[in-house]
């Protein structure tokens, strides 16, 4: 055969019939999928970002209402001469201060001017300790609506606390709790 370049560039020549790419419908479904999938996984992030929030508030307030209880707890254990106040307020006899004279402890639930409750800590010198010198004892993201105290004098006084409220600066993420302990009064020597 002679050498004819016609013959060569023909059957060199291969027609592509396959494309290669994306077609514009295939790209437009293939992006509806994927933010279809964002969105839902968008609002689980969101979700899970919302129930951490959540779980840390509640646990901020409830070690804040521990503290404060364990620092009540304390007190009361070593204190004596408990009167109570009614259901809300307990003032007591909690030791001697460096001049000698006496020191009354009490606490008492109260609600400030935008109706967040708090417990509140009072020191004086009589059992009958001013309202003036009450300051709060748990934080302000921490709503108490019942502070009880319940007094039983068997051999020994033994003293129950309950304290509830709200959990919470957010409205939505607000939690609500209850929490009880008892303490046992130590005798003195």
């Amino acid at each position: 055969r002679a050498f004819n370049r016609s013959n060569i560039n023909r059957r060199n020549m291969i027609i592509n019939t396959h494309k290669k790419g994306f077609t514009l419908v295939e790209m437009v479904v293939s992006m509806g999928i994927f933010s279809i999938v964002m969105v839902v996984a968008m609002g689980g992030f969101l979700k899970i970002t919302e129930v951490n929030k959540r779980a840390q508030n509640v646990k901020n307030a409830v070690n804040n209402v521990n503290f404060t209880l364990e620092a009540i707890s304390r007190e009361l254990r070593t204190g004596k001469n408990y009167t109570l106040n009614g259901p809300g307020q307990i003032t007591f006899l909690a030791g001697v201060n460096s001049s000698g004279v006496d020191q009354y402890y009490s606490y008492k639930i109260s609600q400030n001017a935008s109706g967040r409750g708090s417990i509140q800590k009072g020191i004086g010198t009589t059992a009958s300790v001013p309202s003036n010198v009450f300051a709060d004892a748990t934080a302000s993201n921490v709503d108490i609506k019942t502070l009880r105290f319940a007094l039983t004098s068997d051999d020994y006084d033994r003293i129950t606390i309950q304290v509830g409220g709200e959990a919470g600066s957010i409205d939505r993420l607000k939690t609500t709790f209850d929490v009880q302990t008892t303490v046992s009064q130590r005798l003195r020597d």
